[in-house]
């Protein structure tokens, strides 16, 4: 059974050599043991941090850690705050389930204030709301780069720009970003931006990417002998427990070095494609989607026309009809993804539907099944 791939925004396809990449890591493991293993490909691993850097136009890989997934990510940065009753945390109508749990479990437990810039039904949202949140004691920002359930692409710089103006922390979520559009931590003035390796990267599973300034008022929230030591006195008390300053505070002394070479592997093919490549592919293909959806009177795009963000998410006006386009999907072998009012539970239409669907095409996504999808989708 041939199946047609538009799942990205969930997991990309790993490429034959990333998938061989972690095989003869696993295999090398398999000789002569995991931390002989890791020491051979010692090299290699340092490798990953000066990639994802550059990746992310970092100013040095000691900005970089390894992460297993967005959300840890997400979560070592805003547990890593400390937040305290002071602090109001800004965020989106829009953004990401996970994104509000942490953010509404920090105020549970802090009692610091939430306050939620609405946006319209195509995820835009007025700028000077934001600026009005800040003002009024706003003191951390907190948004995603790319939204996960439809074709809103935040403006992550402007946003930077009155997070420095107000002098406020700013966090970005950008695991819907990297690897289909240009990321620029530097241009966004972000404090921590944090991505999945899964992805658009076409990593595996269980790796991301976290990027600190180094200046950010960041701290990890948990500590290993990978990333923190006992300080001794002369007479060999415990007087101090010194943690390292660097990105690399915030990974455990396990994680899977097969798979931190994959990501390697991946980064390193994403760049040899080019960025810019990979931004027109991805544009053009999800854009031409968009306007299957648009033509077809039954359906509803969520987000804009036009984006640039790979994502495309539309619903069935009629919410009976929903499991009649899911069948036919699925009866035609696309694999796509379903987004439900717990992915997005502010922002998730208000029609009595149960899910958005979610169409993904990467650049290596071929001319016939883009074909082949908006026929089916005309025909919905």
């Amino acid at each position: 059974m041939e199946y047609m791939y538009f799942n990205n925004a969930g997991a990309g396809i790993m490429s034959p050599a990333t998938y061989k990449t972690v095989l003869d890591h696993m295999a090398l493991e398999m000789k002569i043991g995991g931390y002989a293993a890791a020491n051979v490909k010692s090299d290699e691993v340092n490798q990953f941090y000066s990639l994802a850097a550059n990746l992310l136009n970092a100013r040095s890989k000691d900005e970089i850690a390894f992460i297993d997934s967005a959300s840890r990510g997400w979560n070592l940065v805003m547990y890593g705050l400390n937040i305290s009753k002071a602090d109001t945390i800004v965020t989106l109508a829009s953004e990401y389930g996970t994104n509000l749990l942490t953010i509404y479990d920090i105020a549970n437990k802090t009692c610091c204030g939430v306050k939620i810039v609405k946006c319209d039904d195509k995820g835009i949202f007025n700028l000077e709301d934001v600026e009005q949140a800040l003002i009024s004691g706003g003191t951390i920002l907190a948004v995603s780069h790319v939204a996960a359930q439809g074709s809103i692409v935040n403006p992550v710089i402007e946003l930077g720009a009155l997070a420095k103006k107000y002098n406020v922390t700013y966090i970005v979520d950008g695991c819907q970003a990297v690897g289909q559009i240009r990321v620029d931590v530097q241009q966004i003035n972000c404090c921590a931006y944090i991505t999945a390796g899964r992805k658009w990267l076409r990593g595996p599973r269980g790796t991301g990417i976290l990027y600190v300034r180094k200046d950010a008022p960041i701290h990890t929230p948990q500590i290993d002998l990978a990333s923190a030591d006992l300080v001794f006195d002369e007479l060999g008390e415990v007087i101090d427990v010194k943690i390292r300053e660097d990105a690399k505070q915030f990974e455990l002394w396990e994680k899977s070095t097969a798979s931190l070479l994959g990501l390697r592997n991946a980064i390193q093919e994403y760049l040899d494609f080019g960025i810019e490549n990979a931004e027109k592919e991805i544009y053009e293909k999800a854009n031409y989607i968009r306007k299957s959806i648009v033509n077809n009177p039954n359906l509803s795009l969520v987000g804009s026309e036009v984006s640039s963000s790979g994502v495309v998410g539309f619903y069935v006006k009629n919410p009976q009809s929903e499991n009649l386009v899911k069948e036919r999907l699925e009866k035609h072998n696309f694999i796509i993804s379903y987004i439900c009012d717990w992915d997005c539970p502010i922002f998730f239409p208000k029609n009595g539907i149960h899910y958005v669907f979610r169409i993904s095409p990467h650049y290596y996504t071929s001319k016939e099944e883009i074909q082949a999808i908006c026929q089916l989708i005309q025909e919905l």
